[in-house]
């Protein structure tokens, strides 16, 4: 079955996700829903998660106290099937033999951008932080 690509913008670039299957879905969803702390299940909870300034602020802290190695997987993991479509520019894919490195020159002094864009992604693919009654999962 093949699934829909899923377009989303952030800060004037386009994107497109192509979603997560198999067990790397299940394992990307697992990650990213034990980097959030209670203080974030509550704002979603209440409907407050928004990808605003202190949430990404908040999912900051929770990316930095990752080792290295955790930190490069769930970064590379989510963006890999993710193609940035630029207008008068070349597209590409975050999926290259070295995947992280291609993500840090795209976001080179932009790394809220960072972010935000995966945010964008978690919330697309309504992993179970976003899948919550009163969240973007409805």
């Amino acid at each position: 079955m093949a699934l829909e690509p899923i377009d989303f913008e952030h800060n004037g670039e386009k994107y497109q996700l192509i979603p997560h299957t198999g067990f790397t879905s299940l394992n990307l969803d697992r990650k990213v829903t034990a980097l959030f702390s209670n203080a974030i299940m509550g704002k979603l909870a209440n409907n407050t998660f928004d990808a605003g300034m202190s949430d990404i602020l908040v999912l900051t802290e929770a990316l930095g106290s990752l080792s290295d190695e955790d930190y490069c997987w769930i970064v590379s993991t989510t963006l890999k099937p993710v193609t940035v479509i630029t207008d008068g520019k070349s597209h590409f894919s975050f999926n290259t033999q070295n995947p992280i490195d291609t993500i840090a020159e795209h976001f080179s002094s932009r790394h809220l951008d960072l972010f935000a864009v995966l945010l964008k992604v978690w919330q697309s693919e309504k992993l179970s932080p976003f899948a919550l009654p009163g969240t973007d999962g409805n």
